[in-house]
């Protein structure tokens, strides 16, 4: 990301150098410069049933996003769940399910790595 930015920090550098442009006082005017990796957005009107449209407004305003962001950033969880769940129905019908003793030591690795995040959708912080 610093490479795009300092990209465009030249190319704006240049364009004021190239153009040499002054106002009425003498100081030089800034070209701005539009990076073409801004943020592409598409609109959608969807209908959403009252008390789910209030939680997801609660939940939005909690997490300190947009509504179309907790939307966006809560499709992108359920799209990686699915993409998890299907890596492992391929591995277990490449290698054959998961013991019990393997799901338990998993279920263990979960509650040590995550702590509450699995039961509560919130993350344990670690301290530095």
């Amino acid at each position: 990301m610093w490479s795009r930015a300092r990209s465009c920090a030249d190319r704006a550098e240049q364009n004021v150098a190239d153009c040499g442009r002054a106002d009425g006082q003498g100081q030089i005017v800034l070209l701005l410069c539009y990076c073409s990796d801004v943020a592409v957005r598409k609109k959608r009107s969807v209908s959403i049933p009252p008390d789910l449209d209030a939680q997801i407004e609660a939940a939005a305003a909690a997490a300190g996003l947009t509504y179309s962001a907790w939307l966006a950033a809560t499709a992108r969880k359920e799209f990686t769940i699915r993409s998890g769940l299907e890596a492992v129905a391929e591995f277990e019908r490449e290698h054959g399910g998961f013991s019990p003793e393997e799901l338990a030591e998993a279920d263990h690795w979960v509650r040590e790595t995550v702590g509450g995040s699995a039961a509560s959708g919130t993350r344990r912080r670690r301290s530095a």
